[in-house]
């Protein structure tokens, strides 16, 4: 088994399954979708503040952290999606204190774009695969 390995911006995408020689083009199978991937991943400030809570509930560590991926525009890319994300930070910033804690109390006080820089790595891609079988199905969150 061979891979094909293909630099995106500052992503870097991956495929690993069997090569026929005689294929042109190996990604004539799959479709990409129009849109840009942000992908969310809590720093330490957001760990100390889910593990503050004294709840008896699960914790946090640098070792097992959990993403977001958040789908944006595609004329948004790796140049430019901090124009996208200067807009919209404070929903995310929300969606993700709360996925670990309801009580907008418990939240800090400053929510600004610095803090959420703070608390946050962004990371992008510019380019999506759909390897997925099926319609996609949207549901209401």
């Amino acid at each position: 088994m061979e891979s094909f390995n293909k630099s995106v911006g500052f992503s870097r995408i991956i495929f690993i399954f069997p090569i026929d020689r005689g294929d042109i083009d190996l990604l004539e199978n799959h479709k990409t979708i129009n849109r840009t991937v942000l992908l969310i991943t809590p720093k330490q400030p957001y760990i100390d503040w889910a593990n503050s809570f004294d709840d008896g509930g699960p914790t946090m560590s640098v070792n097992e952290l959990r993403h977001t991926a958040i789908l944006i525009p595609d004329r948004y890319d790796e140049f430019n999606y901090k124009n996208w994300l200067k807009k919209n930070y404070k929903e995310i910033f929300v969606m993700e204190l709360e996925s670990w804690m309801v009580v907008p109390e418990s939240w800090p006080k400053k929510m600004t774009y610095k803090v959420f820089k703070e608390w946050f790595e962004v990371r992008v891609a510019d380019l999506a695969f759909d390897f997925g079988k099926g319609r996609i199905e949207v549901e209401d969150f």
